[in-house]
């Protein structure tokens, strides 16, 4: 028997292998428990293709499942068709690869490649005449990409003469949630010309595409996607499976199709194609189905046949067919579209019929082209990986895994080979990342702005400042704790917001905006949430994105939300914004979904902006800083604790391995300050936070303060309603870590989205709804006002104006029942609507995540984390304070009675203001 051994890798490669197990055992009669329940001869007649015969005549599947992280293996095994597994087949990690196609590869991966090597060695021995292998991944995560091609060049090494066959799920621009996507790609890219013998290129733009325009599904989710790939790959697995009048095994199928060896890369479709819920089917006849499977509406990858030429094709039918008709109708095809065909290829088309149909059908039949059209996809993709590596984005995550850029010179040089055999575009691909810098600038003087002009408080208090944080945070953190449709853990967030090693500060916003002790919330759409939190009011960092540009974006909605609604929104937002959008990253908008709003929301989004506003934060408090350091105040606290003044200058230390979320509060404010030296504090500190932090949330009493009396209408706030503000938008920030949602982060990832450079990685947070921490009745929020809200600058908990900046990343935790499609369709309307103040050399500069939990007394809620230049504003407020002072030595023989030096003030404010000046430098193109 001519066995296949079949390769399930990463999360989406064992998502897609469970549902096409699930198709094939059906059609074998094989139940979930193992057992064949048949009906027919021709069932189990090749059944040892795919299965082993076990004790007591149990179908076992002959199949290795692998991923990084134990969490989709432990839901395929707790499927309906778990059982089906051999247990020891499953092989998993813990730490994940993060979307980082090195760690995959080099790291994470090669520690536990021989682990899932002997399971391969044992499944391969278990075979009488090994046909090949069938590896199903995707291109541009970090497991399935880095790992999958490491696990395919072991086999090659090992088994050099049996075919090898990947599915391969290609990254597209309008279902993305890795940034670094093109970098990924390419890398694989590079690894299957040469090691693959045959690639199934499979689209997910095109799955979309084919749900809404063709089986007219509103809400097409991943199981419907997976749906369409999992009966593609029946079709074409079937001559494999059972017999028929015109069968080809592996070898066969590629002698056929592939007339170079490195021209191996087919586009695929399947007709009559059927939503999985349908039960009734038409009946459809050889010519119905041979004209749907050629309409480029029908093809499962985003290219148009029309635009290139077939080199060759290959027809699975199935069903009681006549060979003449078929043969017939396919010629009638090739006839027709002559011009789609090559010359110099006699004869290119390759029919192959099995008799038996899938079930509930009388016919289908599966199409595989190998057509020079595919090129559309490498060049999406290589206009990405230029765009980027120009700048080398991104790059700092894969070199920390050993790589070197000359591998990424390599991988396109050889790619660009591939141009002329025909493929003529330079294949590129996204980074991921494993280790994440992040800095959530919170400020006080934002939170106090949107507590006075969003929520009304007329007098705000800590508790009121401190429940908009918490909301933003709660957002922040709501795909590490809740399911969703589109989640992401922290690892995943940083890689798709951290350009570069140094911009990894980022503002929050969170929308919708609501007081802490209000219990009823507007009715808000995803237009609504994703308008408010790209709105400067909304974001809780005091600086305005428009003084920037954002260099990438995140937003995690909360809530029943519609995927596709969600991403026309945030798309929308980004074309309003574009001059708010650094140009040279294509998709600079993170989004993810939790299907689970805050509590008492209905749908909430936060918001992550890493923007190059956010250098107003850092001036501020560099100013403070300077003020106080030229007089040398406050110097002997420090000094007599044992500190040397040239620590203040001298503050930059590496910390690679320990990622730390910072939720950092500049205390200075001009309508808040208890202690005269915090300027000196807050530069000492930021000068030590910008390399020893991986991630700082800053906080501005300032805005808190702005939040209670503008938003909130509390007119006289205490500390405790700023608290308030600030519990709720660290509740919201930490929700992924404490509850599962659709797209979960933990802080790794989240700063590996959030930080483009180790050094900015100060956010600014925001929450939404912003609520007085007495309030007890909410308005009814939908997506789009929590999103609206978040974005605001009066609701930013730091006191920068996020319009006077640009937003590197963002994230936005929602919590609550939310739509994925919705948050992410809200998120890109808000960012298209504030495009202007996006950096653009982000493509995905907007990272979401979704938990199903909302906070409590809401139905949903949003917490915003951004990384814009605005927030230099909080330092450069707080280092004109410190320039004051330090001109006069004031305080400073505090300092230097513990121990400190005069120039550790000097290093520290000069740190201080390089970090504001790298804002400045990519805030510009």
């Amino acid at each position: 028997m001519r066995e296949i051994l079949y390769l399930m890798i990463g999360q989406c490669g064992n998502q897609i292998g469970a549902k096409f197990w699930e198709v094939i055992a059906d059609e074998h009669g094989i139940g979930p428990d193992g057992f064949y329940r048949g009906d027919s001869d021709l069932q189990i007649e090749r059944i040892h293709v795919y299965f082993m015969e076990a004790a007591g005549g149990r179908m076992v599947p002959r199949t290795v499942l692998a991923d990084l992280e134990p969490g989709t293996l432990d839901t395929v095994r707790s499927g309906p068709y778990g059982c089906l597994f051999r247990p020891d087949n499953f092989a998993f990690g813990n730490a994940g690869a993060g979307n980082n196609w090195a760690k995959g590869h080099y790291t994470e991966g090669a520690e536990m490649i021989e682990s899932i090597m002997e399971i391969v060695h044992r499944e391969c021995e278990a075979c009488d005449c090994l046909q090949g292998f069938q590896v199903v991944h995707s291109m541009g995560g970090g497991t399935g990409a880095g790992m999958g091609t490491l696990l395919i060049s072991k086999i090659r090494e090992h088994y050099p003469d049996r075919i090898m066959c990947t599915f391969s799920c290609y990254p597209s621009p309008k279902v993305s949630d890795v940034v670094v996507e093109p970098y990924n790609a390419i890398l694989s890219q590079n690894q299957l010309i040469d090691l693959a013998e045959q690639t199934f290129v499979i689209d997910n733009e095109a799955l979309y595409d084919i749900c809404s325009r063709t089986l007219r599904l509103k809400d097409p989710t991943y199981g419907d996607l997976n749906h369409l790939v999992s009966i593609t790959m029946s079709g074409i697995t079937t001559s494999l499976r059972f017999p028929g009048q015109l069968n080809a095994d592996l070898r066969k199928l590629g002698n056929n199709l592939i007339p170079f060896p490195r021209v191996h890369f087919f586009v695929t479709g399947f007709a009559p194609l059927l939503s999985r819920c349908s039960m009734s089917y038409r009946s459809e006849s050889v010519h119905e189905l041979t004209s749907q499977v050629f309409h480029r509406h029908n093809i499962m990858s985003a290219c148009n046949p029309l635009m290139g030429r077939y080199l060759t094709v290959a027809a699975m039918f199935r069903g009681r067919l006549s060979i003449k008709e078929v043969t017939r109708e396919m010629r009638a095809v090739k006839s027709r579209n002559s011009p789609c065909f090559v010359e110099w290829i006699p004869n290119n088309v390759k029919t192959a019929v099995c008799d038996v149909p899938p079930r509930g059908l009388k016919m289908s039949v599966t199409f595989i082209g190998n057509t020079t059209a595919i090129q559309e996809i490498f060049y999406r993709l290589g206009e990405k990986f230029l765009v980027m590596l120009k700048r080398k984005a991104f790059l700092h995550w894969y070199t920390a895994e050993g790589m070197d850029e000359c591998d990424f010179t390599a991988a396109i040089a050889n790619v660009s080979d591939v141009v002329v055999e025909p493929y003529n575009a330079t294949l590129s691909s996204h980074f991921l990342t494993e280790y994440s810098d992040m800095s959530f600038v919170i400020d006080n003087e934002a939170l106090y702005d949107i507590c006075y002009r969003v929520l009304k408080v007329d007098k705000p208090t800590y508790g009121d400042l401190n429940h908009l944080v918490s909301a933003a945070m709660a957002g922040v953190t709501t795909c590490l704790r809740f399911p969703g449709q589109l989640n992401a853990d922290l690892r995943k967030l940083c890689t798709n917001l951290i350009p570069f090693p140094l911009l990894h500060f980022f503002i929050p916003a969170f929308a919708p905006l609501t007081s802490r002790f209000v219990q009823t919330y507007y009715n808000h759409t995803i237009h609504d949430l994703t308008t408010q939190i790209f709105d400067s009011k909304n974001l809780m960092t005091a600086c305005d994105p428009r003084h920037g540009k954002y260099i990438t974006v995140a937003s995690v909605f909360r809530g029943r939300l519609s995927i596709k609604e969600l991403e026309e929104e945030m798309q929308q937002v980004q074309s309003r914004n574009s001059a708010f959008f650094v140009e040279w990253i294509p998709n600079n908008v993170k989004t993810a979904v939790c299907d689970v709003p805050p509590r008492g929301l209905k749908m909430a989004v936060t918001f992550i902006g890493n923007n190059t506003a956010i250098q107003e934060s850092f001036e501020r408090i560099a100013q403070q800083f300077r003020t106080m350091f030229g007089r040398k105040a406050f110097l002997h606290w420090y000094t007599c604790e044992g500190m040397d003044e040239c620590e203040f200058d001298n503050a930059y230390t590496s910390m690679l391995e320990l990622i730390m979320s910072l939720f950092s509060l500049p205390p200075y404010s001009m309508q808040i300050s208890e202690v005269v030296v915090e300027p000196y504090n807050s530069v000492l500190g930021q000068s030590h936070l910008i390399d020893l932090s991986d991630e700082s949330f800053t906080l501005d009493n300032e805005a808190l303060f702005d939040i209670c009396f503008r938003t909130l209408k509390i007119q006289h706030p205490t500390l405790g309603d700023l608290n308030h503000l600030v519990s709720a938008t660290m509740s919201g920030i930490t929700t992924c870590l404490r509850f599962p949602g659709q797209l979960n982060a933990d802080l790794r990832k989240l700063g590996t989205n959030l930080i483009p450079f180790p050094r900015l990685h100060f956010f600014v947070p925001g929450f939404a709804p912003l609520t007085s921490r007495y309030g007890q009745a909410y308005h009814t929020y939908n997506v789009h006002d929590l999103t609206t809200q978040m974005f605001e600058a009066r609701n930013l908990m730091s006191a920068c104006d996020p319009r006077h900046g640009k937003y590197l990343t963002v994230a936005g935790m929602f919590r609550g029942r939310l739509s994925v499609k919705e948050v992410e369709e809200v998120i890109t309307d808000v960012q298209n609507k504030n495009s202007a103040f996006f950096v653009e050399w982000i493509p995905n500069n907007i990272k979401t995540a979704i938990c199903d939990v909302p906070p409590k007394g809401m139905t949903m809620s949003a917490t915003f984390v951004g990384n814009t230049t605005a927030v230099q504003e909080t330092f450069k407020r707080i280092c004109d304070q410190f320039a004051i002072m330090l001109k006069k030595r004031a305080f400073i023989h505090w300092y230097t009675a513990e121990g400190m030096d005069e120039a550790e003030f000097d290093e520290a404010f000069t740190n201080v203001n390089d970090l504001i000046g790298e804002y400045q430098q990519y805030e510009c193109d």
